[in-house]
């Protein structure tokens, strides 16, 4: 949403919205049902995703040349639009996948350090409590523990180690906070 490449698209859709709207109060008889603001959203709807139902259309010819406008912005604007939208999807899930995104978990269990083996059996125990069965569980992985990809997105969230690790856990928001070091050493620090 910080990007700004749906901005544009946004406006074109917008003024397409004003316009066809303006096209048909303009041209269209005063009884049509397409002049009603509430039908008319779902005339514009409808028709800048090009489904067209058929149950509403234009019967002048200002405002055909409203609901033109409307399907040439759908097609161009709102289709940018869209992609836009499945990016920015799809660049959430890679974050999380990999670590890199913001969790807003409340009431969860941290657990700081990782070895796969040794979690599950935790994850295993904390589901066997019935307090815990649907607790979410974040992993904060030590640096360089994760490589790729989370390998088990079913059971828990992971958050590489940086600075930032501990905020993007919502550690602040924990119910609980696991350390699991590989050794005494490291559990202390």
């Amino acid at each position: 949403i910080t990007a700004r490449s749906w901005r544009a698209p946004a406006m074109v859709m917008l003024a397409a919205a004003v316009a066809g709207w303006l096209l048909m109060v303009a041209f269209e008889k005063p009884d049509a049902e397409i002049r009603n603001p509430f039908d008319y959203l779902w005339y514009f709807f409808i028709s800048a995703t090009t489904v067209g139902y058929g149950d509403m259309y234009p019967e002048s010819a200002g405002g055909r040349i409203g609901g033109v406008v409307v399907i040439i912005a759908g097609l161009t604007a709102g289709l940018m639009l869209f992609a836009e939208l499945t990016l920015w999807m799809a660049k959430g899930r890679t974050m999380k996948a990999n670590g890199r995104a913001r969790l807003h978990h409340r009431g969860h269990v941290v657990v700081i350090g990782y070895e796969r083996d040794g979690l599950r059996k935790i994850i295993g125990q904390l589901r066997a409590d019935s307090r815990f069965a649907a607790t979410p569980v974040v992993t904060v992985f030590w640096p360089d523990q994760l490589t790729g990809e989370n390998p088990d997105p079913d059971l828990y969230d992971v958050i590489a180690h940086d600075e930032t690790a501990y905020e993007r856990a919502a550690v602040a928001d924990a119910s609980t906070v696991l350390v699991v070091g590989r050794n005494d050493d490291e559990t202390v620090r």
